[in-house]
């Protein structure tokens, strides 16, 4: 297993733990996710490797860019990948509402509408933005700095 998983997190870097969780158990054909089972995976990570929050990475933190239709849901996506998603909406749509440039990710990730709990993420993303001096609120709108 510990191959395994060193492959699953070189391929989709930076992964949240419950989807690693999920990913080793469908290749490996476990039905339920158990403590037990968790453990056993945690017990095979590799030694080096770095983890942030609940994610786990390859050591390539840079470049990091939104993986769409992965299914995962919007909590088990890193916030830089958000980010990269927000600003790429913006590039293509300069002016867009808050909310519309928030719809149009959910739906590129394959869902319907926006929960409450994918928009605290996404705020999150959006303040990273804004904070780098990627993008400016103006109005509600959302636009590239200059």
């Amino acid at each position: 297993m510990p191959n395994l998983i060193k492959e699953i997190i070189r391929v989709e870097t930076p992964i949240h733990k419950e989807f690693l969780y999920k990913r080793v158990a469908s290749i490996i054909d476990v039905e339920k996710i158990t403590q037990d089972f968790k453990d056993r995976v945690t017990e095979a990570l590799p030694e080096r490797l770095l983890k942030i929050g609940d994610f786990y990475f390859n050591f390539k933190v840079s470049d990091i860019k939104l993986r769409l239709e992965s299914g995962r849901e919007v909590g088990h996506i890193f916030v830089d990948e958000l980010a990269d998603g927000l600003y790429n909406v913006v590039i293509k749509n300069n002016g867009i509402s808050e909310g519309g440039a928030f719809k149009t990710i959910v739906n590129m990730l394959g869902y319907d509408r926006v929960t409450a709990q994918s928009k605290q993420y996404l705020v999150e993303a959006l303040e990273h933005l804004i904070l780098d001096h990627k993008v400016v609120e103006t109005n509600n709108n959302l636009y590239l700095v200059k």
